[in-house]
């Protein structure tokens, strides 16, 4: 199996004059790899495929499964969930071959979704390097094939040109780079579970904590009483009391109550702290895509950006700020807000 590294950079900075061809890495954060570790736009692709065909399954009775690292559900609600149920589910290591197993839709997304270091890299042997190389010294380099970013090449491109000619012929892969670096080492860590999930053939059955979350919490769903409640608890100054609205709202089914939830992680600063709460953190970590949406925006610019991306939501949102603004008002200054 070839390994892979990634290079900082192919040339060594000098102040003036002709760069030397020294190709080198950070050992300390970019090891070598049994894979290349870039997610591309294919990636996504096979992932949403694998999303939407998935995105409904159910636990079934009498299987294996296995919770794994890329989920977050609280490991005692789900064998809370399987005890009251009565289930014959059996949790497991991925090594032993479960039967199915449980992912995070939106830890997926924060890990292996990040649209700030997209880059295009070329994919170079090492003994092309080893070739080209003007340093006299041992350059370290140990793998197989190493990639390194087509703006780095621009001092090969200015003082050595043919062997830049040479280097555009090899293969360029366009994504991100999923390497060890502060705040990567998970999704480095699981990278292969990912590349299973999303194969042509999954070794097994995908299902998603979500789903099984909204299994589990059936039957509680945030209406405009509850929310009235929710905010009531919520801008007391009684800290038990906001905790148990953490928790009612991470127990409610997560879909039809989002809107509201959203609208009070807006509104109330200090309930976006997670504390020791597991169930409510996965609450947070379920809506994790939102985040840019409910902090730090004024009441306008939270519901246009949450309308954009959710039109449906807007009679339920135009509610929330109807029982918002009567609420702090403690009386009844808007009637209806009707969305046509």
């Amino acid at each position: 199996m070839p390994t892979y590294q990634k290079l900082q950079a192919i040339t060594e900075y000098k102040y003036s004059g002709k760069p030397s061809i020294a190709p080198y890495t950070y050992n300390w954060s970019n090891n070598i790899m049994n894979c290349l570790r870039i997610i591309t736009t294919e990636h996504k692709n096979k992932y949403e495929q694998l999303y939407s065909k998935c995105k409904d399954n159910k636990l079934q009775n009498n299987t294996t499964v296995c919770l794994s690292p890329l989920s977050t559900l609280p490991i005692y609600k789900f064998k809370s969930y399987l005890t009251e149920n009565k289930l014959n589910i059996k949790n497991v290591r991925r090594n032993s071959k479960p039967n199915a197993l449980i992912i995070s839709n939106a830890l997926i997304k924060e890990y292996y979704y990040s649209e700030y270091s997209v880059g295009t890299y070329y994919i170079i042997p090492i003994n092309f390097l080893r070739a080209i190389s003007t340093k006299t010294s041992e350059n370290g380099l140990e793998a197989d094939f190493y990639f390194v970013e087509k703006q780095q090449l621009k001092d090969l491109k200015t003082y050595y040109p043919a062997y830049y000619n040479a280097v555009l012929e090899f293969e360029t892969v366009t994504g991100t780079v999923i390497d060890q670096n502060w705040g990567n080492k998970k999704a480095f860590e699981y990278f292969d579970t990912f590349l299973d999930v999303i194969s042509d053939n999954p070794p097994y059955e995908i299902i998603f904590d979500h789903t099984i979350n909204d299994d589990i919490n059936r039957g509680l769903v945030i209406d405009d009483d509850v929310f009235v409640n929710l905010m009531n608890m919520l801008k007391s100054s009684d800290t038990d009391n906001h905790n148990l609205a953490r928790e009612i709202i991470a127990n409610c089914e997560l879909e039809p109550s989002k809107p509201y939830i959203l609208f009070l992680l807006w509104k109330y600063d200090h309930l976006r702290k997670v504390s020791d709460n597991k169930n409510f953190k996965f609450c947070l970590n379920t809506l994790k895509q939102y985040k840019s949406i409910y902090y730090y925006n004024s009441l306008e610019t939270f519901i246009t950006n949450i309308l954009g991306k959710h039109s449906e939501y807007a009679q339920a949102i135009f509610n929330c700020l109807k029982l918002y603004m009567n609420n702090e008002n403690n009386k009844t200054i808007i009637n209806e807000i009707i969305i046509s």
